[in-house]
């Protein structure tokens, strides 16, 4: 049976304050590596716990097991981050959206982009994948597709292309509206836009990219 969201939370920079807000009580939870801490500081025991878990201490896991933690340790020498591993372990209950939390900050910005390119990965495996933060929210478009945006405290909006281009873009509800107009990778045409209205809708035909819609501190 699948279920509705599965919560991955990296090792990265996250408030104890955010998850409370975001985390359901129905969630099934998974900690990669330091994530684990991160969760159990907020006031919520994983189901999961997976990493090799060089930031955290290997002399934690028989106190987590007691909590009815499971453990699922990895080697450090491995072709795939633990966040990437939490994430195939996150399919496995056939959620339809998968959240990553503590993907964002600290000192790897090789962790942060690699956390980001993992909603395409997500995105091939037909689950959509929402990467978010206090200031930033995340996802993956592939075209032909349509996304829907409700305002919210995340008032800037910006449409990325990853691709060389994001073809005949149009949006609805924007500020600066666009009318199937092709967005170039390495121009800024798609960034800083805002929602006019309550919701807004942003469709395009071919290519992939990313729809960040964020706030400043």
């Amino acid at each position: 049976m699948s279920i509705k969201r599965v919560i991955v939370v990296a090792g990265g920079t996250v408030a104890s304050r955010f998850l409370q807000e975001h985390i359901q009580e129905e969630d099934i939870l998974i900690g990669a590596d330091h994530g684990v801490v991160a969760l159990l500081e907020a006031g919520f025991i994983p189901h999961i716990a997976i990493g090799d878990f060089d930031t955290t201490g290997k002399e934690n896991m028989e106190a987590w097991k007691s909590l009815g933690i499971e453990i699922i340790p990895l080697s450090i020498m491995k072709d795939v981050t633990d966040s990437h591993a939490a994430l195939e372990h996150a399919l496995t209950y056939i959620p339809e959206e998968v959240h990553i939390y503590g993907a964002f900050g600290g000192a790897r910005m090789d962790h942060t982009l690699a956390n980001i390119g993992l909603l395409e990965w997500l995105n091939n495996h037909d689950v959509k994948g929402i990467m978010q933060d206090e200031t930033n929210r995340v996802q993956f478009i592939k075209g032909p597709a349509k996304v829907t945006l409700t305002k919210s405290e995340y008032h800037y909006i910006s449409v990325l292309p990853v691709s060389k281009y994001l073809e005949k873009v149009t949006t609805y509800g924007l500020v600066y509206p666009l009318q199937e107009k092709d967005v170039c990778r390495g121009e800024t045409l798609g960034i800083s836009n805002e929602i006019s209205d309550r919701t807004a809708m942003i469709t395009i035909e071919n290519g992939v990219g990313l729809i960040i819609e964020s706030k400043d501190r």
